[in-house]
């Protein structure tokens, strides 16, 4: 995944239950990013990949439930936040300035 993408995370209810749960983003053994402090527990949420944050290949998310801290799940495998490409941000510049010059 690359800074600025949105991904969608998804979770099963089998390990989580409960009303709320919190999802955080862990590299290596550190907490490094609440991806939501509580939301509800609707097994999915989406969540954009802040601009700071440090590149990597050992990222995972977990999510588990307020109520019980105990209660919680790993995401099945990690995965790595690279760079924005130089193509990527010249479409979305090149595509903001279409927007604005045909009033969109």
């Amino acid at each position: 995944y690359k800074i600025g993408d949105t991904l969608k995370v998804f979770w099963t209810e089998s390990n989580i239950s409960g009303k709320n749960v919190w999802i955080e983003l862990y590299k290596g053994s550190a907490l490094v990013h609440k991806v939501r402090s509580v939301t509800a527990n609707d097994r999915a949420v989406n969540w954009k990949i802040l601009n700071d944050m440090k590149l990597g290949a050992d990222y995972k998310i977990k999510i588990r439930t307020i109520d019980d801290s105990a209660m919680s799940d790993w995401s099945d495998g990690s995965f790595e936040i690279s760079a924005k490409t130089t193509a990527g941000i010249m479409g979305n510049f090149i595509g903001s300035i279409l927007q604005g010059f045909l009033g969109k």
